[in-house]
């Protein structure tokens, strides 16, 4: 419909993107008896139906599904992304060393030019278009502002051409020569990173959704979109939002598990922060756990969601 040379060309009576599913629906497809095993499914295949498809059949075999589908070279995703990089019109092709630098680690500008061996001067152009198509995200630390460039960060937008570039790019050789055993010691070794950005992510997306849901944390909201928080040797806040029309600022740290004494533990560190934009302001410590492990939804202060509350909230 795009493509000059294409018989249907300029037959559109509207264009417009198709967004992934929210993450929430992960439960509809594949059942929500365990809500962190959800988690891992999002830190996998993202939001595309096509994946999901391709998963269900492999029903709870989470590593017969990942080496079948993307480890295997003879698997449907095995070149997803290659694909993926020529269907963009114009092809995105030439843009793979960037994504590939990203994707293994470098995430500030200078970083990205200095694996490719190009000033940091001559990176805006490809990676705005990145970000333009939707295959990089662009994200400044809370407090400042969107346009600064000084603390910007660039990471892969979607779970799974995280997991893709991170596994499957860097070692195409090795995974070509060696059985399904060993194929899948790749994977393990970025799993837990590859889980718990993704978790991260997940959070933050869910805090301007979360007074929808029936948890006691609904109260305090609605909030704005909620960012991270790094400025050099300062600690890192994994999740801060302020609320619309008050003086409440919501931080929050983002945890595969925890128990009481963590939770307790995060309010006291909270009260003791001085954060930009704080100042008149209260400070809400909130943890997120992907696995509760039964702990109550509030602790010393301190509300607690787990992976059901935030996936609920996120339909």
């Amino acid at each position: 419909m795009l493509d000059s040379g294409a018989p249907m060309y300029d037959r559109t009576d509207q264009a417009f993107a198709l967004r992934p599913l929210r993450p929430g629906y992960l439960a509809d497809v594949f059942g929500s008896d365990d809500w962190r095993r959800l988690v891992s499914l999002h830190a996998l295949w993202g939001g595309l139906p096509r994946y999901w498809e391709l998963v269900l059949p492999f029903v709870n075999d989470l590593e017969a599904a990942v080496d079948s589908l993307v480890l295997d070279p003879a698997g449907p995703l095995h070149e997803e992304p290659e694909r993926l990089l020529e269907q963009e019109i114009p092809p995105a092709a030439a843009l793979r060393p960037v994504l590939d630098a990203i994707g293994t680690g470098a995430h500030r500008v200078s970083e990205i030019g200095g694996r490719l061996g190009r000033a940091a001067s001559s990176m805006a152009r490809p990676l705005k278009s990145l970000v333009a198509m939707g295959l990089v995200r662009r994200e400044v630390p809370f407090g400042d502002h969107p346009r600064t460039g000084k603390r910007t960060l660039y990471r892969i937008d979607d779970p799974f051409l995280r997991l893709w570039f991170r596994v499957i790019a860097p070692h195409r050789a090795a995974l070509c020569a060696s059985p399904p055993e060993t194929r899948l010691r790749y994977w393990r070794r970025y799993r837990r990173q590859l889980e718990g950005y993704a978790w991260e992510e997940l959070c933050r997306m869910a805090v301007p959704c979360l007074h929808r849901s029936n948890h006691p944390a609904a109260d305090m909201g609605p909030f704005k979109p909620a960012r991270r928080y790094w400025r050099g040797d300062e600690r890192e806040i994994d999740v801060v939002a302020p609320a619309f029309g008050g003086k409440r600022l919501l931080v929050g740290e983002a945890k595969w598990s925890a128990t009481a004494a963590d939770v307790s533990r995060w309010s006291g560190t909270v009260a003791g922060l001085a954060l930009p934009d704080s100042a008149g302001k209260d400070l809400t410590p909130v943890v997120f756990v992907a696995s509760a492990n039964e702990l109550p939804r509030r602790i010393g202060g301190a509300d607690v969601l787990d992976a059901r509350a935030v996936l609920g909230a996120l339909r």
